[in-house]
């Protein structure tokens, strides 16, 4: 008897230890309604697409696009034809301090509802404080919703490389005499988004810094000691382009694009610089320039040089009825990353460019 009955609390003991470490379990794993929560904050993870939804990865659509540390992939999940859902692609080589920017100023609700055509152009303006990072995510965007709206992700490839390379019809020359030119040269700060014909274009940029002289290499505008060193970039909605002069072609170089750098500073309408179709920045080239025994000297030929091209642009302007300003204003730092510009190539100035606002 005596045996049994301690067998019989040897086993209600074993219960009762059995009995709390469930308990115990059931409290600190979150057993139950609490499973789900608890494995989201061990290991968070993107959001699935969800039923009948379509995600993007932009990734590898524009291998040219860089935010201030590096690419800015982003995935946009569309369902019933409607954007759902924008979000960086994670991880990747972005400072982590300019998503969080991006997030509070609500860049990545700028799509919401939006009917993927309508998103695909909608204008979304850049960021204050993180404008190379956003600018990088807007284009990615716009770039899965291409693919969203129906383009395969090889003919998006290779319209991208079509236009890396714009030839330009020979200048036309024909702008009226220049008394009458000089008589309207004007700053304006008015600008409609129409763009340029490729023939516009063409005939502005020989105006600003054409070759006039064949035989002997020479333009438009002078050059100290005829250095030309002096390259022009064009940044448009699409990118931004190198002038190869000699050629008369826009040589792609950045698929960012690049007009909020370059004019006033502020959001929305208020910022000309992206509104008007064109605004070009003059890139000395301190390699080609070398003022022998006089480098302090470098800066202000170069200004001077800029000024040549940048009147030159203006009576163009006048002769044409396009408008036109030139800026000091630029972020020439964050344009040269934008550009892969070479240590000695500086963004100095900037030119805005277009039609008449209406």
């Amino acid at each position: 008897m005596k045996t049994s009955n301690f067998l019989n609390v040897l086993m209600a003991a074993a219960l009762v230890v059995l009995a709390a470490k469930l308990h115990f379990v059931g409290i600190c794993c979150g057993a139950g309604a609490n499973d789900s929560s608890a494995a989201s904050v061990a290991a968070p993870a993107a959001a699935p697409a969800g039923a009948g939804a379509t995600v993007i990865d932009s990734t590898g659509l524009l291998p040219g696009v860089k935010g201030f540390g590096g690419p800015v992939p982003v995935e946009v999940e569309v369902k019933d034809g409607q954007v759902v859902r924008v979000a960086p692609k994670l991880p990747n080589e972005e400072t982590p301090g300019f998503f969080q920017r991006l997030s509070d100023a609500g860049l990545w609700r700028a799509w919401d509802g939006l009917p993927v055509e309508v998103a695909a152009t909608s204008r979304v303006d850049a960021v204050t404080g993180a404008t190379y990072s956003s600018e990088a995510a807007i284009a990615n965007v716009r770039a899965a919703l291409a693919v969203a709206a129906g383009k395969s992700r090889e003919d998006f490839a290779a319209e991208a490389a079509a236009r890396a390379r714009i030839a330009l019809p020979p200048p036309s020359r024909s702008a009226m005499p220049l008394g009458e030119a000089l008589a309207k040269r004007a700053t304006y700060r008015d600008f409609s988004p129409e763009p340029l014909t490729n023939q516009e274009l063409s005939d502005l940029l020989w105006a600003a810094n054409g070759i006039n002289r064949p035989d002997l290499g020479k333009r438009t505008a002078p050059t100290a000691m005829n250095r030309q060193e002096i390259d022009i970039y064009v940044c448009r909605a699409d990118g931004a382009y190198l002038w190869d002069s000699e050629a008369n072609a826009l040589v792609r170089v950045s698929d960012a694009d690049l007009r909020g750098l370059t004019g006033r500073m502020n959001d929305g309408d208020a910022n000309f610089a992206l509104v008007a179709p064109i605004a070009i920045v003059f890139v000395i080239d301190f390699e080609r320039q070398k003022m022998q025994g006089r480098p302090q000297d470098a800066f202000k030929y170069a200004s001077v040089d800029c000024g040549f091209i940048g009147q030159n642009i203006y009576l163009h302007c006048a002769a044409t009825g396009l408008h036109t300003v030139f800026l000091g204003s630029l972020k020439p730092e964050q344009i040269a990353r934008a550009l892969s510009l070479p240590p000695a190539s500086v963004p100095l100035f900037a030119q805005t460019v277009g039609k008449p606002a209406k």
